[in-house]
C-alpha cells in the first residue's frame, strides 16, 4: 500500500500495548495481591500495589512515552521484586520528588455521576544478573531503593528459567503472563528491592503491622518509544479469595499528558468473546481547561525535575480512575485519541506489532 491510509479510533476501538507491574520472589500461590504481587514465605507485611498512582507524559511527534509510578512498600528485611514489559527498550530512572500530590491539588478528579452498568468502573532474593538461555540483561543500574535490570528474552522458558535461576520463582499463572510478553517480543524493566544491610528478617515477620518498618513510597520513571500511550492493566489471573474473606479494596489515580484528548480502551475477553470496553473512569471536568493554561498548571505541579519531560506546545491534561477489585478478562490499555486520521504506512508498521493487545487472536503461539 503506497499512499495513507484512513485509521479510525472511535471512542469503542482502537490499538493497544502493554507495560503491567507485577511483584515476583520466592512464594507460594497464596502469596499474590490484588496487583499481582509476588512476596516472599512467611512475609507478615507485603508492598503495598492496590493503590496505583501513575502519571503518562506522551509526545506523540517523538513516539516518546513517560510512564511514571509511585511505588508503596514497607521498607523491611525481605526483597521483592516487579517486571514491567515494554514493546521497546525502555529507560528507567529514579524521580527524586514525587508529582502526585500536586498534580491532584492542580487537576482533581471530580467524580461524576455513578458510571452506567458494564463502564468497568469500580464494579467489574535471589541474586539477579547475567544471561541465561534466550535472555539477555542489557543494563544494570540503582534507582532509589531498587536494581533496575533492562531484559531481553526470546523464548518463554527461558525467561522462567531465568527468574528461577536468580531467586524470583513465580506461579504458572504469572509465568504464563510472562510468555504473553514474550512472543509479542517485548523488553522487561525487572527491579528488585535491596533491603538495608543487616536487616533482621525474623523480627519483621513477628512485628504487628501498627510497629512494623513504616511503609515507604518511591517514585520511578520508564520511559520507551511507542506509537500510542498506553498503561499497565493487563494481570495474571489471581487465586480466589476464601469464601470468607472479602478481595482487598484497590484504587487507581491517573494523569495524561498529551498534546490531543484521548480515551482508554481495552480489550475484555469474557467467555471466549472480545469486546472493547472503557476500563478506566474519567474525571467530569478533565480536559476542559484551556491546553495552553492546562500546560502551564502541569509544568507548575512537575517542578524542574521532569518539567524537560513535558511535550511542546499546548496540552490537554486527563485524569481518570478506576476501583475494579479484580481486572480478570481485561487487557492492557490504549489511549487513542478521540478524533479519527490518517495514518501513512510508516507509521502502520510501528502499531502492527502491538495488534495482539487489543486482539487476543492475533498474539503468536508459544515460541518452543
Amino acid at each position: 500500500m503506497s499512499g495513507p491510509r484512513r485509521w479510525a479510533l472511535p471512542v469503542a476501538a482502537g490499538i493497544v500495548a502493554s507495560s503491567f507491574v507485577f511483584a515476583v520472589s520466592a512464594i507460594a500461590p497464596r502469596d499474590v495481591d490484588a496487583c499481582g504481587g509476588f512476596f516472599s514465605r512467611g512475609s507478615a507485611r507485603k508492598p503495598s500495589l492496590s493503590y496505583e498512582q501513575a502519571l503518562i507524559l506522551y509526545d506523540p511527534s517523538r513516539d516518546e512515552e513517560h510512564f511514571i509510578r509511585e511505588i508503596a512498600f514497607h521498607g523491611g528485611a525481605e526483597p521483592f521484586g516487579f517486571v514491567v514489559p515494554t514493546p521497546t527498550q525502555p529507560a528507567v530512572a529514579k524521580v527524586s520528588k514525587s508529582p502526585f500530590e500536586p498534580l491532584r491539588a492542580a487537576f482533581p478528579f471530580a467524580v461524576p455521576k455513578p458510571a452506567e452498568p458494564g463502564t468497568g468502573f469500580g464494579n467489574g532474593h535471589g541474586r539477579l544478573g547475567g544471561r541465561g538461555e534466550g535472555v539477555t540483561v542489557l543494563s544494570v543500574s540503582k534507582v532509589g531503593s531498587f536494581t533496575a535490570f533492562v531484559l531481553a528474552a526470546d523464548d518463554e522458558k527461558g525467561l522462567a528459567r531465568w527468574l528461577a535461576d536468580n531467586g524470583l520463582t513465580s506461579t504458572p499463572d504469572a509465568d504464563a503472563w510472562l510468555a504473553h510478553y514474550v512472543r509479542m517480543k517485548f523488553y522487561y524493566v525487572a527491579m528488585r528491592y535491596d533491603p538495608p544491610q543487616g536487616a533482621d528478617a525474623s523480627v519483621q515477620r513477628v512485628a504487628s503491622p501498627e510497629r512494623a518498618t513504616p511503609l515507604k513510597a518511591e517514585t520511578i520513571r520508564i520511559s520507551f518509544s511507542t506509537p500510542v500511550p498506553y498503561y499497565p492493566y493487563f494481570e495474571p489471573r489471581r487465586p480466589p479469595e476464601p469464601p470468607s474473606k472479602s478481595p482487598p479494596a484497590r484504587l487507581l489515580e491517573l494523569w495524561i499528558a498529551t498534546p490531543t484528548r484521548v480515551t482508554p480502551i481495552s480489550a475484555r475477553t469474557v467467555h471466549g468473546r472480545t469486546e472493547w470496553v472503557r476500563p478506566m473512569l474519567e474525571g467530569s471536568t478533565a480536559g476542559s481547561i484551556d491546553p495552553w493554561v492546562s500546560r502551564a498548571a502541569l509544568l507548575g505541579a512537575l517542578g524542574s525535575e521532569l518539567q524537560p519531560l513535558v511535550p511542546a506546545g499546548p496540552l490537554r491534561v486527563q485524569t481518570f480512575q478506576d476501583q475494579k477489585l479484580s481486572r480478570e478478562g481485561y487487557g492492557d490499555v490504549l489511549f487513542a485519541p478521540e478524533t479519527k486520521g490518517t495514518i501513512d504506512p510508516a507509521r502502520g508498521d510501528k502499531m502492527r506489532p502491538l495488534l495482539g493487545i487489543l486482539d487476543p487472536a492475533l498474539v503468536p503461539s508459544a515460541t518452543r
